[in-house]
């Protein structure tokens, strides 16, 4: 008898610690993006666009960016199957989730607005 009450026991253990509920599950968190603020006269504005790249460099750069950064989670996207502007969608809900940086933000964006669908 103790040794069924042991073993239901030490099952019983391994059942309750190895539950998903008690199992730490913390959202990552997302930083914010770099922003801008600029004043004038009458108002305030914030600037959340990161300037865009044009430069073969950035092209380049943003292109080994898309493929390591975007690349570890999911498939990546055939860059010509998007226009600019579905491009603009796609990343501003995208970078957060990758945690780039601004200058990141920037080659990538460079990088698929270049190769993006006419």
């Amino acid at each position: 008898m103790k040794r069924i009450l042991s073993v239901s026991f030490v099952i019983a253990l391994v059942v309750v610690a190895c539950s998903r509920s008690t199992v730490a599950n913390k959202e990552p968190v997302i930083p914010r993006r770099e922003t801008s603020t600029t004043s004038t006269a009458d108002s305030t504005t914030v600037v959340s666009q990161p300037a865009e790249l044009t430069d073969v460099a950035s092209i380049s750069l943003g292109k080994t960016v898309f493929e390591t950064r975007c690349g570890r989670c999911h498939g990546l996207k055939n860059t010509s199957d998007y226009t600019a502007e579905r491009w603009n969608g796609i990343l501003k809900s995208m970078t957060p989730r990758a945690r780039l940086t601004l200058t990141e933000i920037q080659q990538v964006t460079a990088y698929v607005k270049a190769n993006a669908k006419k």
